[in-house]
């Protein structure tokens, strides 16, 4: 008779655990972070692979702003890389203003600017891309190297980087600082 007392007892205490940890996890579960459907109608992204980061910054048509910060992604051993996800909106005349900047100068961007700093083994310290997605206009600039890599996560300009590109960047590096935290989640491959 004690053998079934405490195997039952043994069950109970197993179920009550299943039962605890089940409840903690639906609890504890991550925020969830929905983007719109739409595509972004301007975006920028960043990459410093020597440091392992990487950050991109969406703004879409109703002034809703996202921005995806991950560091720690360095090396095949990767452990402790975390993504922190972030949320914004930018005003009607915030973002006309943004929109009417950027259109203004859209014939002023070259599509591709390099910088001569090039790491030892000849690849790019950083990398840096922006699109612009808005009614007839399709546009990619690029640009490498330009960035001060001790200015994390949105990285500082360096002076001699070109206008309109230098004014376009900060612009968009001061919407990316408005955003506030939503998720942060630490990635495991």
């Amino acid at each position: 008779m004690t053998g079934k007392l405490k195997l039952y007892i043994g069950l109970l205490v197993l179920g009550l655990v299943v039962i605890g940890g089940g409840v903690w996890m639906l609890l504890n579960q991550p925020t969830q972070t929905v983007l719109p459907e739409e595509t972004p109608i301007i975006d920028l992204e960043i990459k410093v692979p020597p440091a392992g980061t990487e950050n991109w910054l969406g703004i879409y048509e109703d002034g809703t702003v996202i921005s995806l910060e991950t560091s720690g992604v360095r090396g095949p051993d990767v452990t402790g890389a975390v993504r922190v996800w972030k949320k914004g909106h930018l005003k009607g005349k915030e973002l006309d203003s943004l929109l009417e900047f950027v259109v203004g100068n859209i014939a002023s961007y070259k599509e591709d600017y390099d910088y001569p700093r090039e790491s030892a083994d000849g690849e790019d310290i950083m990398f840096m891309m922006f699109v612009v997605r808005y009614e007839n206009i399709g546009k990619i600039v690029r640009a490498h190297n330009y960035l001060s890599p001790s200015s994390y996560p949105f990285y500082m300009a360096y002076p001699d980087m070109p206008s309109p590109l230098k004014e376009t960047y900060e612009r968009l590096c001061e919407i990316a600082r408005d955003t506030e935290e939503v998720s942060r989640v630490t990635i495991i491959d």
